[in-house]
């Protein structure tokens, strides 16, 4: 057999063709950073340690280790945390991408996290404010497709890191990095030891460094986090175990069903008196088409309806197992692993839909919208450092600008209640207790409005509109009553009225 070569090509745009087998592949290798980008790198990597410095270590009490528990061997610990995360990353993908139930619980919590999307609001009317006003608009329309999937793989991966991608001067994209390749580089107390190279991308199987990031460049957030450790754990982590138990009792029941639940055909060859012969039954199962290797046990259209005989032959139905419809262990092998490893009960997403309990749903429902509450904080701080970065870009420190980021979070209140409780803070008396803005931002969450910014704009310019027509309307009344008094004087009918 000829042996194959390997040949392998480099175009002038940087694309390499390798030819192997006969087969072309074209693919074009990451750097570790681009040539033309260095100078930029730099200067933002400036301005994110004048805006986050943090104090020397050497000059606190901090002492020991907090990210392993034998810094002699930490290296090696770290080789195998990477196919440790690797493994629980790949379990739990597979997970969402087979089971509907995981599936359908993950993504109604995240979906239910960031259902309204991220909204920044700049205060001020500076030039500085006005100009962090675009920016932030620009960090919105950017965000806002991909706010869904962080939230989504967040809570499956256990945890989220976001490229920020700069050019021309500010913040063109920001792109999700995969969470089984991506590493922290940091100490054994999990700080950063250069922040110019904090993250890096590693090829799992080959061990190869694909990219390195500087600290400013990613944002990373962690799910179930321990303090002192370097990543998160996704949310279905314990569920591994019990989702294998349910798949193997819910394969043993459809065997189970197929091979006991079908009648079966006793037939008999002869009588108590004259019994069959083992040739008289070999000869039977031949001439009716009952020889061993021509029939599928589990087809059920291959039936013997009609039965022929010459009087010493018997058929007796055996019926199948009558209990193949009792699945109680099953039942419960899915609600522990519903109620203990999903993010979501299953009542919510119809789960056993005919024992529901409304009542329970209601409680349920609280109980579950203040834990999404909890992923929902977690992305609007993603999307404050996405904003805070694209500042920086453009030559403003985030502390000079006064911003809330959010994210509109689900109520266990009524619509109702939260209008008239709104209403009263506004209308007390002698002042408001709450602000025009914040009550815009709260209604916002239970009407069709998607940026309240705007609607407050729209407000402020309705009541502005309203004041010039009441004004105007007031002018139009004084103007008629100076004429018809002219009028009267005119006629000799009144006297003219003292002037203060």
């Amino acid at each position: 057999m000829p042996r194959t070569t390997r040949q392998e090509f480099e175009l002038k745009d940087g694309t390499r063709l390798v030819i192997d087998s006969g087969q072309v592949t074209a693919f074009r290798p990451a750097q570790h950073v681009k040539p033309q980008a260095q100078g930029l790198i730099a200067r933002i990597q400036n301005a994110f340690n004048r805006a986050f410095k943090r104090v020397d270590p050497t000059q606190t009490t901090e002492q020991g280790t907090s990210g392993t528990t034998s810094p002699s061997i930490a290296h090696l610990l770290n080789i195998q945390q990477r196919y440790d995360r690797w493994a629980v990353i790949s379990d739990c993908r597979k997970m969402i991408d087979d089971d509907g139930r995981a599936r359908r619980a993950t993504k109604k919590f995240a979906r239910e996290a960031v259902r309204k999307g991220a909204t920044i609001m700049v205060d001020g009317e500076s030039g500085m404010a006005n100009q962090a006003r675009a920016i932030a608009d620009e960090v919105q329309e950017i965000v806002k497709p991909k706010l869904f999937s962080w939230a989504w793989m967040l809570i499956v991966e256990g945890d989220l890191f976001v490229q920020k991608i700069a050019g021309e001067g500010r913040l063109v994209d920001v792109k999700r990095m995969p969470a089984a390749s991506m590493e922290r580089l940091t100490d054994d107390t999990d700080e950063f030891i250069d922040p110019v190279k904090a993250f890096e991308q590693i090829d799992v199987l080959t061990q190869e460094t694909v990219a390195s990031f500087a600290q400013w460049v990613i944002t990373h957030v962690k799910w179930d986090a321990i303090d002192g450790e370097r990543y998160g754990q996704p949310e279905i982590l314990t569920g591994r175990r019990h989702w294998d138990l349910l798949n193997l009792s819910e394969e043993a029941q459809s065997v189970r069903r197929m091979s006991r639940a079908a009648k079966q055909v006793l037939w008999n060859i002869g009588t108590e008196g004259s019994p069959g012969e083992a040739e008289h039954v070999k000869e039977f199962r031949e001439i009716n088409g009952k020889v061993e290797g021509r029939r599928d046990v589990f087809d059920p259209m291959d039936i013997a309806l009609d039965i022929y005989g010459n009087g010493l032959v018997k058929a007796e139905v055996l019926e199948g197992d009558r209990n193949v419809h009792e699945v109680d262990d099953i039942r419960y092998a899915q609600n522990v692993y519903v109620s203990g490893d999903l993010p979501t009960p299953g009542p919510i997403f119809n789960l056993d839909s005919e024992s529901i309990n409304r009542d329970v749903v209601k409680d349920l429902r609280e109980e579950w919208l203040k834990e999404t509450q909890v992923l929902t904080e977690i992305i609007e701080a993603v999307v404050k450092d996405i904003f805070e970065t694209a500042l920086l870009l453009a030559g403003i420190l985030p502390e000079f600008i006064d911003f809330t980021v959010r994210i509109p979070s689900g109520s266990i209140e009524k619509p109702q209640e939260v209008i008239d409780w709104v209403t009263k803070l506004r209308s007390a008396k002698p002042t408001p207790l709450i602000s025009f803005q914040r009550a815009v931002q709260i209604l916002a969450e239970f009407t069709d409005i998607d940026d309240p910014e705007e609607e407050m704009k729209r407000i402020e310019q309705e009541i502005s509109d309203q004041r010039e027509y009441e004004e105007k309307q007031q002018a139009a009344q004084i103007g008629r009553q100076q004429d018809l008094q002219l009028s009267k004087l005119s006629n000799g009918k009144a006297k003219p009225s003292p002037v203060n």
